[in-house]
Formats: C-alpha cells, structure tokens, sequence
C-alpha cells in the first residue's frame, strides 16, 4: 500500500492542474456567452468542433491513450526502454498518417456530411458549421498525437509536462476570444484552438525525445503493434457505435423546436465534464500505470485493492457535487453563463438540463476507473460487445425521447443511457474476476448517498432561512455550497467514511513524501 500512498500525492498535484483547466475551461464559456450569447454562431462552433473530437477519440487517440500504457510498460519490462522506444516508434508512424488521410477526406467530405447530420441547420448556421469544420480539420491530427504522447508520459509515471501541455489550450482559446479582432466573429475561437492544440503538441514532442527518440521505423510486425491491435479492434468496433453518440445527441438536438438546443446541451455537458474531470481524472490517470505495473508483476489482488480504494474516493467526492447540481444548479449557470447576450430563458432551460444530466457523474467517474481494468488484463472484448449492445438499445430511445419530451426527454435518454452503461461494465468486471465483491463498496455507497440526503436537507433549510429574492445568484451559490460541504465532512464524520479522513490528510500534500 505504501505505492497506493504515493500515488495519492500524484492525484493532489493531478487535481490542482485540473482545478486549473476548469478554471480556465470556465473562463473560455462564460467569455463566450457573453461575447456571441447562445444561437447561431456558437451552435454552429459546437456542432463543428464535435466530429473532429470524435474521429481524433474514434480512431485513434482516444483508444490508443489506454491501450499504450500497459502494452508499453509490459514490453519495456520484456527488453527494455530503448529496444521498446523503437517498436513504439513504428505505432506513432502509423498513427500519425492515419490520422492525416482521416484530416483529409473528412476536409473532401465536410459538405456532405454536415447536411446530413445537423439536419436542422439551413442558411447562413449551415455555412457556418461547414466552414469551421473545414478549418478544424488538423486538429483531428493535433488532438489524436496529443492523447498518445500523453498516454506514453503516462507509461513512465510522468505527469508534469502532459499537464502544463493541456493547460495551453484553454489559454490560448481564451486569448483569442479578447485579443484578436471582433469582426473575426466566433471563428476567431476556433483559430484558439488549433493554436493552443498545436503549442501543447509540440511541448509534449520536445521533452519527451530523451525518453522515446523517434525513428523511420515502419516495422508492422513488432509486439507493441500487435499487443495494441489485440487490445484495440474490440474497443474500435464498440467506438463505431459509442463514439457516434454524441453527434447523434447533438444532430437530435439540431431539429428541436430550441433553435440553440445543441449550445445548451454543450454548456450542460460542459459543466458535467468539468466535475467529472475534477473527481476522476486525478485518481485514474495516476492510478492506472501504479495498476499497470502491479499486473505486470502478477498481482492481481494487489491491482483490485488499488481499484477499490480509488471507487471509494471517487464516491467520496462525487456525491457532495450531485447534490449541489441538484440544489442549485440555477445559480451554477447563473454564475457561469448568464453574461451579454446569454439570456434568463437561455439560464433557465440550460439549469433543467443540468438537474437532469447530473445523474451521469457517479456513472461516468465508474467508467472512468473500471474502463482501464479490461485493458491492464489485456481482456476487452466482452465487456467491448456489452456495451455495443447498449448503444444500439439506446439509440432509438433517444429519437423517442426527443419526439415525446423535447430537449429535457433527449437528455433523460442520455442519462439513462449513462446509468446502463456503468451498470453493465460492473457486471461483466464480476463475471470476468468471480473473486472480487462489490458488497463493500456498495454498503459504502449508500453511506456516502445517506451523508449527501442530509446535506441536502441542511442547504435547503439553510436557504429557507439565509436566501432573500434579491440576493445575487454568486452569493447563494457560496452560502450554499460552503455550509454545504461543510455539513457533508460532518455528516461523514459522524457516519465514520473513512475515506474522509484519507482525503483530507492528503490535501495539504504536493511533494512526495517517503513512506
């Protein structure tokens, strides 16, 4: 455990730098809402930025950023680190021309697939979309390169400089939004990004080279290549269906009578992202190498204890988040959003959709850590069919959705969608690993919701006595989410979580301490 212990003071400095990108994330959002509001321009941003994510995720970085650092460690433990370097260099060859003939056609075919996705959009929003999409073609290159250079810092334990690279992204979108011309319109935006992808990509290259060199190597053959493949087509085959999601919710959206549905839904996904960024991202991403190298040695005991004890700090964190976006999730997009040419109608339906998607935190943190178990056992392809399997019931449950209850029955799909998918990896996590119980976790769980049940009671008396009409959205959201939280230690307290204690010891922490 005295790794577990390490490791943790690597998720104390992961959080700070994810603290920081929310932060700077916000800052983006809340300048563009006021800058350009919620209509044509930023649906047409959103719908234009949503496929070159998804085809860099779809195809290669985003698999490819979970299967490197297993299949990278194991092959540096068979023969070392430079004989490792120059297999791995034949994967980032490959990867980097697919991802350029990808770039490509999607720029050839980009007037004929955004008429036929975003089927709601006509005129000047169509335009609009097509021409951003064309000029964020690279960044289906930019995006890609950086999640697998991320993943191969990962692999060494390094976490550093692939933080500082992400930061450069929302700087530089930010910069853009008030420095450079606003005749420029939102597409100065998208110029933002692509700069600040760019920047990050090439911070990553120049201080990883004395680790992996890169070299003309070619060699298909070699094990990273293969081991990788193995791992990856059925994680490929469940993206064909998984990674189109979002496009559909947003193409769904597109047609609503909300003519800004898709800028909503974004903004709502946004603030959901950030929290469950916030939670998981720091302990999976420091986590999964320690799991990793544990399985590496054949201890698989040793790989599920570290699991379990990451769970238990994620349902830690995540239940005070969901009661305060249960609570108040009004003032949230009020205090974020409602600027310039965003309106109380706009902040209004945004905060219903917020309620609703908040119950796909818990799912998503889940997914986030019991995702990487499949690929650290080298074992992805059931739990690859499961899920394909899902996405394919919940897709026409979305158009129902959609068609009976508008905006708010699109979302409730989604969050249903969310809350089966979660479900179902812990089921075929069981049935692969019959040793292991989720009875532990589970009564913990429902400790944890117990304490969140009465922190809500306390915020909800508290704003029967504190809150006046008049009293700004900022001041309500900081009286009820300080008294809030500090109900929820207490509540813990009392209940005896002994993650609270875990967590708090190691809050002060940045430096690694000798154990």
């Amino acid at each position: 455990m005295a790794e577990l212990k390490r490791i943790s003071h690597v998720s104390i400095f992961l959080l700070f730098i994810y603290v920081a990108k929310s932060l700077l994330a916000i800052a983006v959002r809340t300048s563009m809402t006021t800058c350009f509001g919620a209509g044509i321009e930023t649906d047409a941003y959103f719908a234009a930025f949503t496929i070159p994510q998804t085809l860099s995720d779809f195809f290669i970085g985003g698999i490819l950023f979970i299967v490197i650092i297993p299949v990278f460690q194991k092959r540096m433990a068979e023969v070392g680190q430079d004989e490792a370097s120059r297999d791995l260099s034949s994967l980032l060859n490959v990867s980097l021309l697919l991802l350029t003939l990808i770039a490509g056609l999607y720029c050839v075919l980009v007037p004929l697939i955004m008429p036929f996705i975003f089927s709601g959009f006509e005129g000047h929003k169509l335009e609009l979309t097509i021409r951003f999409s064309m000029i964020f073609s690279p960044s289906i290159i930019l995006m890609g390169m950086s999640l697998i250079y991320t993943s191969i810092y990962h692999s060494f334990r390094e976490f550093f400089v692939p933080s500082i690279a992400a930061l450069v992204f929302p700087v530089s979108s930010l910069l853009s939004i008030w420095c450079l011309p606003d005749s420029w319109g939102i597409e100065r935006l998208v110029y933002g990004n692509l700069t600040g992808s760019l920047i990050g990509l090439v911070i990553m290259l120049v201080f990883i080279f004395k680790r992996v060199k890169w070299c003309w190597n070619w060699k298909l053959s070699n094990p990273i290549i293969k081991s990788a493949f193995i791992l990856s087509w059925p994680v490929l085959l469940e993206s064909v269906f998984s990674r189109i999601v979002p496009v559909i919710h947003k193409s769904i959206a597109s047609g609503l009578p909300e003519k800004n549905a898709v800028t909503l839904i974004e903004l709502s996904l946004f603030v959901i992202g950030s929290i469950v960024g916030f939670i998981s991202g720091p302990v999976s991403t420091a986590v999964y190498p320690l799991m990793g190298q544990q399985s590496i040695e054949n201890d698989e005991k040793t790989v599920f204890q570290t699991f379990f004890k990451s769970l238990n700090v994620i349902f830690f964190l995540t239940v005070p988040f969901n009661v305060l976006l249960l609570t108040d999730s009004r003032e949230i997009v009020g205090v974020l959003f409602e600027y310039g040419k965003f309106t109380v109608n706009d902040g209004e339906l945004t905060s219903k959709i917020l309620m609703i998607l908040s119950f796909v935190i818990l799912p998503n943190c889940f997914l986030s850590l019991s995702g990487r178990i499949f690929f650290i056992f080298h074992d992805t392809k059931m739990v690859s069919y499961c899920m394909i399997l899902t996405v394919c019931l919940f897709i026409p449950i979305y158009y129902i959705g959609a068609k009976v209850l508008g905006i708010y029955g699109l979302v409730t799909a989604a969050a249903l969608g969310a809350i089966l998918g979660n479900i179902v990896s812990g089921i075929v996590l069981k049935l692969k690993h019959k040793d292991i119980s989720f009875t532990g976790p589970l009564i913990y769980l429902l400790k944890i919701v117990a304490c969140g049940i009465l922190m809500a009671f306390t915020i909800i008396m508290a704003r029967m006595i504190f809150s006046t009409p008049w009293m700004h959205p900022a001041y309500k959201l900081l009286i009820d989410s300080s008294l809030g939280f500090v109900s929820y230690i207490i509540y813990c307290k009392l209940l005896m979580v002994g993650e609270m204690r875990y967590v708090i010891e190691r809050m002060p922490a940045l430096k690694f301490k000798r154990r």
